[in-house]
């Protein structure tokens, strides 16, 4: 699948006359834990000519939270919370906006959906969970205001608004109050992922995960 999207990458960066030398490729907590994430990004490299470089979960942070400072209005929040859900890893992050970018601090907790799914499966979601999170460290992150990146929670979006195709437009600076989350988890907790994939068919592969995502937000919606 890796090898594929970056075919699909690749056709574009021709189609623009991008040289594969000028594209920066990074990876994440999937690949930081990957025994064999070095020889395949070898392969990548003799394939496509794109060098990925596994970024640090600081690194992962803190270009997250430049994509969300300089992304979209903050609804003049001058310091706030991000939560990048992930395959492998969630991390929390907080960022002043004003008068000028500060990265204040992050934290990267080893609880992903990819992870959860399984846990979900076994029935011990709640055990892991548990213990893969350091209560005391969310103290520092706790907000009014959540701003949430990356694919779980934009899929999570797209169901609160009931969506029939994805879109992008939609779906981003979509404000969800505490009500509405809670409406929406309950309605993707309540299906399967069968029947998920069948009403919203642009979930994919990710109609399969998109219940432990959400219970993962859930957790952290009410620590935080």
């Amino acid at each position: 699948e890796t090898i594929a999207a970056f075919e699909e990458f690749s056709k574009s960066l021709k189609e623009f006359e991008v040289s594969p030398a000028h594209v920066i490729a990074t990876a994440t907590e999937a690949s930081r834990i990957a025994d064999n994430s070095i020889d395949f990004f070898i392969k990548i490299k003799d394939k496509f000519g794109i060098e990925v470089k596994i970024i640090s979960s600081k690194g992962e942070a803190y270009y997250a939270a430049r994509g969300v400072a300089l992304g979209g209005r903050n609804q003049g929040h001058k310091e706030i919370t991000i939560m990048d859900i992930g395959g492998a890893s969630t991390e929390l992050i907080t960022i002043r906006t004003t008068p000028s970018f500060e990265f204040i601090e992050s934290v990267s907790y080893p609880v992903g959906v990819v992870k959860a799914t399984e846990w979900l499966l076994n029935g011990e979601f709640e055990s892991k969970f548990k213990e893969s999170l350091d209560s005391s460290s969310l103290q520092s992150f706790r907000s009014e205001n959540l701003y949430a990146i990356a694919g779980t929670m934009t899929l999570f979006a797209a169901i609160s608004l009931e969506l029939d195709s994805f879109d992008i437009e939609k779906i981003n600076q979509y404000a969800l109050d505490r009500e509405g989350f809670e409406r929406s988890y309950t309605r993707i907790l309540s299906s399967s992922a069968d029947e998920l994939l069948e009403r919203y068919p642009y979930s994919g592969k990710r109609s399969k995960t998109i219940r432990a995502g959400a219970m993962i937000a859930n957790e952290m919606v009410q620590k935080l």
